[in-house]
């Protein structure tokens, strides 16, 4: 008697390994799945703030010798930001997160404001503060882009050219 309840209770067990099993690799597909989606985010931001600190049309304006005292890229650390990873290197310089208590008044800094990916479109709007002959100024930065191939392209930009002082 006990034998025969011991083995309908092995078989009953037999018949919920399978579906717990199941459940178990449903349950690990939907995690890497959504892990590997996070890092493509993550990728694209990465991608997007590199060409932002390099956008050429903001580079066009900033004065020589301000580029002369950006040995390293300063970005504001803030909810957008935060994303960015202290290993990113664009250009041969690398990327340092900055709080607002650290600001240098004479150091120039970018200020993300935000960073928009939806499918293969993008849009950053973001600033560049800098010092010129101790007066204190910003470009804002508009830039949309679209993802062609594995490489985001500015197809749209919009920056204010007229320096605003601060």
């Amino acid at each position: 008697m006990i034998k025969k309840r011991l083995s309908n209770r092995i078989s009953n067990l037999h018949f919920f390994k399978p579906k717990l099993i199941g459940t178990l690799l449903v349950v690990v597909l939907i995690f890497l799945s959504q892990n590997l989606m996070a890092q493509g985010a993550s990728s694209n931001e990465d991608q997007l703030v590199a060409k932002c600190l390099r956008f050429q049309p903001l580079q066009d304006l900033i004065p020589t010798e301000v580029k002369a005292q950006m040995a390293t890229y300063q970005v504001l650390n803030n909810d957008v930001s935060s994303k960015i990873p202290s290993t990113l290197s664009v250009a041969g310089k690398s990327t340092n997160l900055i709080s607002g208590a650290t600001i240098e008044k004479n150091n120039p800094y970018y200020k993300f404001h935000l960073i928009k990916v939806d499918g293969n479109k993008a849009f950053v709007r973001y600033s560049f503060f800098y010092n010129e002959n101790g007066v204190a100024k910003k470009v804002q930065v508009h830039v949309e882009f679209e993802k062609k191939k594995s490489e985001w392209i500015a197809t749209n930009n919009k920056y204010i050219s007229d320096l605003i002082k601060l």
